[in-house]
């Protein structure tokens, strides 16, 4: 399982909702390590366990993802960061 804390950056755009297409810059570098899933850690040191999905260059985080945008009143322009803590 990957360790991300919520400190990679993402604008949300249209499609945020359901699935959060991670850059695909990231992608590239990081891709074939990532696991199924990812852990999201805020800074109160909860953790989120989102699903990770791949195609190709392609990842987005998924299952667990509608959730933790709902938990932290997470909208479309928001502007959030990730740091990648690796597996």
């Amino acid at each position: 399982m990957c360790n991300w804390s919520c400190i990679l950056w993402k604008y949300l755009g249209m499609n945020w909702f359901s699935l959060q297409r991670i850059p695909e810059d990231f992608a590239k570098i990081y891709g074939n390590e990532l696991s199924a899933f990812a852990t999201l850690t805020v800074p109160s040191g909860r953790a989120w366990r989102v699903g990770v999905e791949k195609a190709d260059t392609m990842i987005w985080l998924n299952d667990g993802w509608k959730e933790f945008t709902e938990h932290h009143s997470i909208f479309c322009g928001f502007f959030i960061v990730f740091n990648y803590e690796g597996n």
